[in-house]
């Protein structure tokens, strides 16, 4: 079956706005509470997982990032909209602590 047009645009902006935002954290231009308050208002970001933004993050990187979800309680699959406030408050908690 072959997406219209419209569904690939759709697509295509998800892809992008997705990058976009991993691009703005790694750069350091977004934190994780931004990326995660973008995601919870937008649907092409809402399913991003958090592990992705993690991954680039500048201080944490893909081991870090992946213990740090594991601490505040949040399954390897979990998007950053579903991540709750609590969780959200560790994570930043724990970027705040580390050198930079």
């Amino acid at each position: 079956m072959a997406l219209s047009d419209a569904q690939r645009d759709f697509v295509a902006s998800v892809r992008d706005r997705r990058h976009a935002i991993c691009k703005d954290v790694a750069s350091g231009r977004l934190s994780v509470s931004q990326a995660v308050q973008i995601a919870r208002q937008e649907v092409q970001v809402r399913d991003l997982y958090a592990v992705k933004v993690l991954d680039v993050h500048p201080w944490l990187g893909k081991v870090a990032g992946r213990r740090l979800l594991a601490s505040v309680g949040a399954h390897q699959f979990s998007t950053l909209a579903s991540l709750d406030d609590q969780m959200l408050e560790g994570i930043e908690q724990a970027i705040q602590k580390r050198p930079q």
